[in-house]
Formats: C-alpha cells, structure tokens, sequence
C-alpha cells in the first residue's frame, strides 16, 4: 500500500511538473515588456540606463524582468523612452511639468506604435506622473500595476510576483488590464 501511495505521489509530481514547463513553453512565444521609471538613486558616472538606475524599485523590476525574460524599456525625466543598453550620464531631473509630459508622450508616439505592434503583452510600473506620458497608448495589452500604498506596496508586489512561474505571472497580471472606463 505505501510503495502504491509513493509510486502515485511520484508520477503526480512528474505530471504537475511536464504541465508546469509545457505552460512555461506555451509563454515562450508572448512577447513581453515592462515599461520602468527611471529612479533617484544612480551611479555617479557613465552606465548603460539599466546600470545606472539604483533605486530599490527600479532594481525590483529589473530582476523580475530578467527572472521572467521580459523586455524592459526605461522612462527618463531628462531623455526620455531608453532602450536599456543605452549609455546615459547621471543626472537629478524629474518630470513634473504637464508641457514636458506632452511633449514626451508625442517624442516617443513612432516608438509605441511599433511597440504596440511588437508586444503580446505591456507591462508597466511607474509613478503616476511618468504613467501619464504611456497613458494615451494604453490599450488592451497594457497591465497597469498600481499600488496605492507606495513604493513599499509596489516593492512587495514585485517581491510576490518573482516568487511565480511565469504563466502564473500573467496569469496573475491580468488582474491589471487596461480598461477604458
């Protein structure tokens, strides 16, 4: 009876296991990015944008883009949509003013609509002011995580959403589809 019991236990732990990498495998063909905010904290020289960012963060979406193999793209205060190999020097400027919003949402509109075309699927993790620069884009693809008890929220979200597979990832993230109200 046990070596029945074990013997049953082993081949359900081996099929949950095959389903688990056919749905990982089943994901490998969505393409996914996260869009980031730049943060405060940086290096004090010269650095490709995905070095060079250092706050907490900024570092939480980084590892769960690189553990999930999610493209990431980066939102500058002073230069804009970054690719993250580019190299930047550091700087101290926030966006905040409502004309240099518009002005970077209609800098970056050629780059979003190949996005848009390139992308199963968009997530994005920023503050709400840089949010208001991705917001005219937004469609059914985009996953707008929003957490409304700060970076402490957003940082123990992403600390949840690194501990899944990726299906259930996605799964999970669906929770924060794009909707027009």
């Amino acid at each position: 009876m046990i070596d029945n019991f074990n013997s049953t236990f082993f081949y359900s732990f081996i099929y949950l296991e095959q389903k688990e990498q056919l749905g990982e495998r089943m994901n490998d063909n969505k393409k996914i990015l996260i869009f980031a905010g730049c943060s405060k904290k940086k290096l004090p020289y010269p650095a490709p944008a995905i070095n060079l960012n250092q706050g907490q963060l900024f570092r939480a979406i980084k590892k769960l883009a690189t553990n999930h193999k999610f493209d990431i793209k980066i939102l500058s205060g002073k230069y804009g949509l970054l690719e993250p190999d580019t190299i930047i020097k550091p700087y101290d400027q926030k966006l905040t003013k409502k004309a240099d919003i518009k002005r970077f949402s209609l800098e970056i509109r050629p780059t979003m609509h190949q996005i848009l075309k390139d992308y199963d699927t968009i997530i994005v993790v920023m503050g709400k002011v840089y949010r208001q620069v991705l917001e005219p884009y937004y469609n059914s693809k985009f996953r707008v995580v929003i957490h409304k008890k700060g970076i402490f929220g957003y940082l123990h979200l992403l600390s949840q959403f690194n501990k899944f597979t990726t299906r259930i990832l996605l799964a999970e993230i669906e929770k924060y589809k794009f909707t027009k109200n």
